[in-house]
């Protein structure tokens, strides 16, 4: 079903608005008299926006589905946890991070050129989201891997997997890792696309610190196995003008107060290289292979 849309004057302002009933007026205030405008009542509307969840987010159904299983438990995990993983059920923000040329290149480099070690081995994707990862694995000669997810964006996964022919090679498990059940003891590789702005902000390493604790061999590899946080200054005065100087006369008003909040807000942005006026310097080191969760809280 799609909406379509007619201008209406409502206080004076020329507005969009969509038709999905006969209560719409047009802009003489009358209602539309064009007969091949399909409307819709108000209890067809509801019922419609009631099933739109289950079909954008459509589940793996009742039928046995091959290499799928669901360890998801219904169980309350908290507004901040739920907002978190609910954010990951929606394309948009995969199709942002598959598309990130740099990430997910770097990723892919990293796999497919070292076919030789993971040949013939377990590999364990965690937060696989789309299973790009996974795929990725797969093709390089895994000799199965294990896709771990809590997201409904595992669904889609499933679907990705079998439609490029890797039903064989990859296991989907829905769940959080800390909560289900490998069918194997232990894995060879660990692969995982934890990092968050500033490396840990999203604080997905715990979880893969954990599985390696559970479910890695000794000698197994993690990739990424080393990850560095750097701080440096910069100067970019247009930015600056732009971000803070504005305030000062914002409308002929004074804005100022305001410079104190915008000062303690964390900006994500690109930064030109050109404008670093400091040496670089490493704040945070970090070994996958050994490091544990005290480490990721630090001060420097």
């Amino acid at each position: 079903m799609a909406f379509n849309y007619q201008r209406v004057i409502k206080d004076n302002y020329i507005m969009r608005e969509e038709i999905y009933n006969n209560n719409v007026n047009t802009e003489n205030g009358d209602k539309s008299e064009n007969k091949d405008q399909q409307y819709f009542s108000d209890d067809a509307l509801e019922k419609f926006m009631n099933t739109w969840n289950p079909r954008y987010k459509e589940k793996v159904n009742n039928i046995e589905k091959k290499n799928y299983i669901d360890c998801d438990k219904d169980k309350e995990l908290g507004a901040e946890n739920s907002e978190y993983f609910n954010s990951y059920n929606y394309i948009h923000i995969h199709e942002d991070m598959i598309k990130d040329e740099v990430r997910t290149r770097t990723y892919y480099n990293a796999i497919r050129k070292n076919e030789h070690l993971i040949k013939d081995k377990i590999v364990l994707d965690v937060g696989c989201g789309t299973g790009i990862l996974s795929f990725f694995a797969a093709k390089s000669g895994a000799k199965h891997v294990y896709s771990i997810d809590k997201s409904d964006i595992i669904y889609t996964a499933v679907k990705i997997r079998d439609a490029n022919n890797l039903t064989d090679k990859i296991t989907f498990i829905k769940g959080l890792a800390e909560e289900i059940e490998l069918p194997v003891d232990k894995v060879d590789i660990i692969i995982s696309e934890w990092m968050g702005y500033c490396l840990l902000f999203e604080n997905m390493l715990d979880t893969v610190l954990y599985c390696r604790d559970k479910w890695l061999k000794k000698g197994g590899l993690i990739f990424p196995d080393k990850a560095y946080m750097y701080i440096a200054g910069i100067e970019d005065s247009l930015y600056r003008e732009e971000k803070f100087d504005c305030w000062k006369n914002c409308y002929g008003l004074n804005f100022t107060p305001i410079l104190p909040i915008l000062k303690e807000e964390v900006v994500i942005d690109y930064v030109d290289r050109n404008f670093i006026v400091t040496d670089t310097s490493c704040i945070l080191d970090l070994d996958l292979n050994t490091c544990t969760k005290d480490n990721l809280s630090f001060v420097s």
